[in-house]
């Protein structure tokens, strides 16, 4: 009476064959165990955090809200150099005030550029605020490293903080030449 219910053993068994005891009848898998498999708890995975995906979106939006205001004050600076030399030709012609004709040749090429300029600096900005939402979403990501959300943060909020200060100057520009009563 060796064994767990004190029943007498039984010799017809084979000794040296597996008992069904002795297997797994679940393969290892219990549903009522400890063991969240279909948790979102990432704290027993090992190796470094990925980096918030949203992070990156946001770096490379402010990277190509950048690129766009490169590109929008190099048409400016095309744009006033044609200008200035179309002024000082006027001049050199005698006349002091382009007449309708010369403005009108001139507007139809510049037109084109300043509605680009114009598109590529609103588009900037407006990208930039995107990508700084986006930015403050993934600072606050769980189990992600948050590098490229703060670069994104702090550029695209450095070209939105640009933005209202350019929009400052303007209007205190216009103030104090009298253009804004």
């Amino acid at each position: 009476m060796d064994n767990e219910h004190n029943q007498p053993p039984d010799l017809s068994k084979d000794t040296n064959a597996p008992s069904s005891s002795d297997q797994p009848r679940d393969n290892g898998y219990s549903p009522y165990s400890s063991d969240a498999r279909f948790s979102d708890d990432r704290s027993n995975e090992v190796g470094p955090l990925k980096q918030s995906k949203l992070g990156i979106a946001s770096f490379i939006i402010a990277l190509v809200a950048v690129v766009l205001l490169v590109v929008a004050f190099a048409l400016a600076t095309a744009n006033s150099a044609e200008f200035v030399d179309f002024v000082a030709e006027v001049e050199a012609t005698g006349g002091t005030i382009a007449t309708p004709e010369q403005l009108e040749a001139i507007g139809g090429e510049i037109i084109g550029t300043l509605v680009l300029i114009i598109v590529c600096m609103f588009g900037s900005m407006g990208i930039a605020l995107v990508g700084a939402i986006l930015a403050f979403i993934g600072i606050f990501a769980k189990n992600r490293r948050k590098t490229f959300a703060i670069i994104g943060l702090v550029l695209n909020g450095l070209l939105i903080l640009g933005a209202i200060g350019l929009v400052i100057a303007g209007l205190a520009m216009g103030a104090a030449s009298g253009g804004i009563s």
